[in-house]
């Protein structure tokens, strides 16, 4: 059975679960630019969706999954990077912690085919934060 998501108010803006909170206060932390739940599209088999995170400086959205993604969830993010031309982000495993937090990366100029082993890294010029694809860092 399935736990219920428990609403929860940070910085004055009300996140449907407490996951998507505390992935809020992950990209703060970073430093990482974000708007909750900024826009819903209708996807090409008709459905509404409307993704958790926009993130300005990259033009994509993130969508938190505390467990890795089902095939639904996945072709969701394939129909959304299709229907708004934006890449598509979803991020699964424990917040906060870069190394165990890995993503599926939905590109649009790719028919929105998702590959993995994507995730958050700091640029080692400049010190900013993006999200990047990384092989395998934890061995």
């Amino acid at each position: 059975m399935a736990s219920k998501a428990i609403e929860t108010i940070y910085h004055q803006t009300r996140f449907r679960s407490r996951t998507e909170a505390r992935y809020a206060v992950f990209l703060d932390v970073l430093g990482v630019a974000w708007e909750y739940e900024k826009e819903g599209y209708v996807l090409p088999d008709g459905t509404y969706y409307l993704p958790d995170f926009w993130i300005p400086e990259i033009q994509s959205f993130v969508e938190i999954k505390g467990v890795r993604p089902t095939a639904t969830e996945c072709d969701k993010a394939t129909q959304l990077a299709e229907a708004s031309h934006h890449h598509v982000f979803i991020f699964f495993g424990e917040v906060g912690n870069v190394c165990e937090t890995s993503a599926y990366w939905a590109d649009p100029a790719q028919g929105g085919e998702l590959s993995d082993s994507y995730g958050w890294c700091e640029c080692l010029q400049c010190g900013a934060w993006g999200i990047g694809y990384y092989n395998n860092v934890n061995g």
